[in-house]
């Protein structure tokens, strides 16, 4: 039987694993956070925009916390697209006040959900509008 309407986007972190099943194209992620990521890593991977935002935050705590909802953002999305990591992490921006992507290069809209269950995780859906 041939379902064409039917995509579905798998991730894993530690002891869990999440799956994300919808009639368009979509990316999920779970990431567990860890220590404390560093400035150079930060500046890598994340766009300008990204990189002045994380400067801003005075506690770590709040770093901890903005970098690991960005990662998991992004990884989302990259597997929504399906280019991975060729992509280039820098080359868009996730926006939480809109829970939107602004990618240049894409004309798609799309749209982020976070789900906060389980402590520790961080669980992204990626999904065009």
């Amino acid at each position: 039987v041939d379902y064409p309407n039917i995509f579905f986007s798998l991730s894993h972190s530690e002891d869990y694993v999440v799956c994300a099943i919808a009639d368009k194209e979509i990316g999920v992620d779970i990431q567990k956070q860890k220590e404390m990521p560093s400035d150079r890593l930060v500046a890598r991977f994340f766009s300008e925009e990204e990189n002045k935002t994380y400067q801003k935050f005075s506690s770590n705590e709040e770093k901890i916390n903005w970098f690991y909802r960005t990662w998991s953002a992004k990884e989302a999305y990259i597997k929504l697209t399906g280019n991975g990591l060729g992509q280039g992490l820098n080359t868009f921006s996730v926006d939480f006040e809109t829970a939107q992507i602004r990618d240049e290069v894409s004309t798609d809209i799309v749209e982020l959900f976070e789900f906060k269950q389980i402590p520790m995780y961080y669980i992204t859906l990626a999904i065009t509008k």
